[in-house]
């Protein structure tokens, strides 16, 4: 069950690579086995080269799907996931979410991003952002990077985001550390 981490153990990763070099060689053979896989690899690199345009006909077409198949008339939370400033900043987003909420088919609204995508917009449409949602670790502290966050219900995710990067390298450079938490997990 642990066969993954076995290179860990032996001491056979090289410990200027550590876990993210070994995270990388592990994707790239799956996505090499797994055409699918890597069918997606190339639609997600695409998208990540357009910026996402946020309109309410998008948004409209997202609730009422997820109204259909949730078996329910309305949701509690409805956040737009990654937007940039860009995407959204001359978009009708924001008249459809009011309608939407006023409407009763969502209790609140918001969105979730990186951190400094979610304070640009907060910055520029308040109105936007009364629930955001961004990564947060006790490395990174980005809900300490808000600039206004009592104005804002803040959810956060990605708790060992950076912090599992850095206790990596840690256990690569004591091995007998990595060695015990390995040991007591079993």
């Amino acid at each position: 069950k642990f066969s993954s981490l076995k290179p860990f153990i032996d001491g056979d990763i090289n410990p200027r690579g550590g876990l993210a070099a070994h995270a990388q060689g592990l994707a790239r053979r799956l996505v090499a086995l797994f055409p699918a896989l890597r069918k997606a690899a190339r639609r997600g690199s695409g998208a990540l080269l357009q910026p996402r345009r946020y309109d309410s006909a998008k948004a409209r077409e997202s609730l009422e799907k997820s109204l259909r198949e949730l078996g329910t008339d309305y949701v509690d939370l409805f956040l737009l996931h990654e937007p940039t400033l860009q995407g959204v900043v001359n978009s009708d987003v924001l008249e459809f979410l009011v309608t939407a909420k006023s409407q009763g088919k969502i209790r609140a609204y918001g969105v979730a991003g990186l951190t400094q995508d979610v304070i640009d917009i907060g910055r520029a449409i308040p109105e936007l952002t009364p629930v955001i949602q961004i990564p947060n670790d006790a490395i990174t502290r980005n809900i300490e990077k808000l600039p206004d966050a009592a104005s804002h219900a803040v959810i956060t995710y990605s708790p060992f985001s950076s912090a599992l990067n850095l206790i990596a390298a840690q256990l690569n450079i004591a091995p007998y550390t990595f060695r015990h938490w390995f040991n007591a997990g079993r």
